[in-house]
């Protein structure tokens, strides 16, 4: 097969790893080697189901004679490169509908066994709270502290770098023993003047992020040590880490 021709199997491969739903977020995530790599190998697959298809339809005189009329006979294996790029182009999109309508599958689950394939822990906790609707404690490298549902989490694309998070609690970790102090409940405010949480989601980059965890306000108590002041002053109380398992 000539060179030039090459161009339309991986133009095929890209587009199907870029829009089939098990690929699509995984693709998002490879840098420009990888991704170049992978595309080829996915046109080079697509070659073969194209060469099957011309070569039943030679064996079709009418569609042989019309070919003919439009393409030279010098450029061979024309037929074969376009047909790998339509069915790159067509297939992920009949994968997808087989997907969501026979095995109900979606693009959400998807994109979870995506990221809890190839994300990172963080990306992982956060999905998997957003799914649960699980609270989660966010400690900031300034140590300013939210705690609440996730309302948006990351996904495995290199520009999606910031998560949204919707707060019931806010505070702080002491700069030397990291104790947490909440200053904000959220709660009651919202509660006490018929507010709308979603008007006061906090977007965080989560390039910023020092520590991230589950949450759990009705067992986080249970997680409070007292001490005694050893010089025989009144007892002190301090918290756990509540990167603790709750």
């Amino acid at each position: 097969m000539p060179t030039n021709l090459l161009i339309l199997p991986f133009l095929g491969g890209y587009w199907f790893l870029h829009h089939f739903i098990f690929t699509r977020d995984k693709s998002q995530r490879l840098d420009g080697y990888r991704l170049l790599v992978d595309s080829a190998f996915v046109g080079l697959l697509l070659l073969i189901p194209a060469r099957l298809m011309v070569v039943g339809l030679k064996l079709i005189p009418s569609v042989t004679a019309t070919w003919r009329m439009f393409v030279p006979d010098d450029m061979h294996y024309t037929g074969t490169a376009l047909g790998a790029f339509c069915i790159g182009f067509a297939l992920p999109w009949l994968c997808n509908l087989w997907l969501s309508k026979v095995r109900n599958i979606d693009a959400l689950d998807a994109q979870s066994r995506a990221i809890q394939k190839h994300g990172n822990h963080l990306l992982r906790l956060l999905h998997s709270a957003a799914e649960n609707e699980h609270p989660v404690a966010i400690t900031l490298d300034n140590k300013k502290v939210y705690i609440g549902l996730v309302a948006a989490a990351p996904n495995l694309a290199p520009h999606d770098t910031h998560l949204a998070i919707t707060p019931f609690f806010s505070g702080y970790r002491d700069k030397d023993t990291l104790e947490l102090t909440l200053t904000v409940d959220y709660l009651k405010v919202y509660e006490a003047n018929t507010l709308n949480p979603d008007d006061f989601r906090v977007v965080i980059a989560t390039e910023n992020v020092r520590m991230a965890s589950l949450f759990d306000h009705t067992a986080y108590p249970n997680f409070i040590v007292e001490t005694t002041d050893p010089k025989g002053g009144p007892d002190s109380t301090t918290s756990d880490d509540v990167s603790a398992p709750l």
